[in-house]
């Protein structure tokens, strides 16, 4: 684990997505490198840490399911698109 991925680990939805940017427990899909970094990265800049672990976990209405399961089954582009959004909206 680098130091930014020990920096982003405070909850258990962000370590898991650290372990899947890592290779870990990702079955049919790699994720881009960085990608656990950038995507929780992005959320900080709307949500406290308690509101990235909600985020990552809960049904999205704008993605039509839970991020951290679209992530699983390699829908990530769809994941980080909306999380930049978000940062987008949340910076004017």
């Amino acid at each position: 684990m680098n130091l930014w991925n020990v920096r982003l680990t405070w909850c258990a939805q962000c370590r898991r997505i650290v372990r899947w940017n890592n290779g870990a427990h990702l079955n049919r899909h790699a994720l881009p490198p960085g990608f656990s970094y950038r995507l929780l990265t992005a959320l900080r800049e709307v949500y406290t840490e308690r509101g990235v672990e909600i985020w990552l976990g809960c049904h999205n209405r704008n993605l039509g399911g839970v991020p951290r399961d679209l992530i699983k089954n390699g829908q990530f582009h769809r994941v980080m698109g909306e999380a930049q959004r978000l940062a987008l909206w949340a910076n004017g």
